[in-house]
């Protein structure tokens, strides 16, 4: 699956559809072409930027069994004491990690530690 976003260049559209409508001036597809061009011009129809991957390099990453995101060790900590109201968690890169349930930073799912995937 190719989640890339394709620009569209909106001077080239815009060109072709009058190009198309040439002929039916002061007819209701010109009105419509002419208020489809302001939207256009305003930007209405712009993608939103895809969002910035907060992973970086040597981060140990895990991926959720309920919602198969993936997400930092920090990021999983930071949900877990925020869903316990407390800072004192074990956190999920300690020996005794085994033990616990983490909470899913994504889908907010309480996971144990043996299910949660290390993505490599």
């Amino acid at each position: 699956m190719n989640n890339q976003v394709k620009p569209t260049d909106t001077q080239k559209l815009l060109h072709w559809i009058e190009s198309k409508l040439e002929a039916t001036r002061l007819t209701p597809a010109w009105f419509a072409y002419r208020e489809m061009q302001k939207k256009v011009l305003l930007g209405a129809f712009e993608t939103d930027t895809p969002p910035v991957p907060t992973i970086k390099l040597g981060d140990k990453v895990f991926a959720c069994p309920n919602c198969q995101e993936a997400s930092t060790a920090g990021e999983w900590n930071l949900a877990t004491s925020d869903a316990c109201g407390t800072h004192e968690i074990t956190l999920i890169e300690s020996k005794h990690a085994e033990e616990s349930f983490f909470t899913c930073p994504k889908c907010g799912s309480e996971e144990d530690y043996g299910l949660l995937v290390v993505v490599e």
